[in-house]
């Protein structure tokens, strides 16, 4: 919408585009001071803001936040469409067998040489007997999410950590780098922005 507002006004000539990457906006001046022999009263304007979608904003405030087994299962399991295929259904595993299984003890934990970690627990049926068990959980795992609206669909990669304490254990994924997918993501539309406006795109604020 702000490319064919742009071609309407027809003020290649006068104005310029503004992208500004930290607010994730790009701004359209159609009289902007491009000339000494006239003023250019930059009043007229078109302005579109970057807004994250949903998902990528569910997985961005759980980030490094510490959850109880149940909550996440249960997060797991909400946003499971967002992970890659071949690994939802192990993280879905996981997850359900984590839920599935109460009065659970975890005592020890230990690196497999195929870069998972291995929990032992101990499930207590009642008071005088018990099951022994070992949950293999994935080192990392792959998102794929628009990070902005109406935008194009992006891979993120989450390293999975846990903490145990007391016998209970406390889980979090770590985004990596999720800033540079959003400067990434806001770049293709700056660049879209240059390849097809005919305007001169700035870099920085109106």
């Amino acid at each position: 919408s702000l490319l064919a507002y742009c071609a309407d006004q027809v003020a290649q000539e006068r104005g310029y585009i503004y992208a500004d990457p930290d607010a994730r906006t790009i701004t359209a001046v159609f009289n902007d001071q491009r000339s000494t022999l006239a003023p250019g009263w930059r009043d007229h304007r078109a302005h579109f803001a970057a807004a994250f979608t949903p998902e990528f904003k569910k997985w961005l405030e759980q980030n490094a936040k510490p959850m109880g087994q149940t909550e996440f299962a249960e997060f797991i399991e909400d946003n499971l469409q967002d992970l890659h295929p071949d690994q939802a259904q192990t993280l879905l595993a996981v997850a359900t067998t984590i839920q599935a299984t109460t009065g659970i003890n975890f005592s020890s934990a230990k690196r497999l040489q195929d870069g998972q970690a291995q929990l032992t627990y101990n499930e207590v049926i009642d008071a005088k007997a018990g099951a022994d068990g070992a949950l293999k959980i994935p080192q990392a795992f792959n998102l794929g999410l628009r990070i902005f609206k109406n935008g194009e669909g992006y891979k993120l990669t989450a390293r999975l950590k846990y903490r145990l304490h007391s016998g209970a254990v406390k889980f979090w994924y770590e985004l990596e780098r999720p800033e540079r997918a959003v400067e990434d993501a806001f770049t293709g539309y700056v660049q879209e922005v240059r390849e097809k406006s005919g305007y001169t795109v700035l870099i920085g604020k109106p």
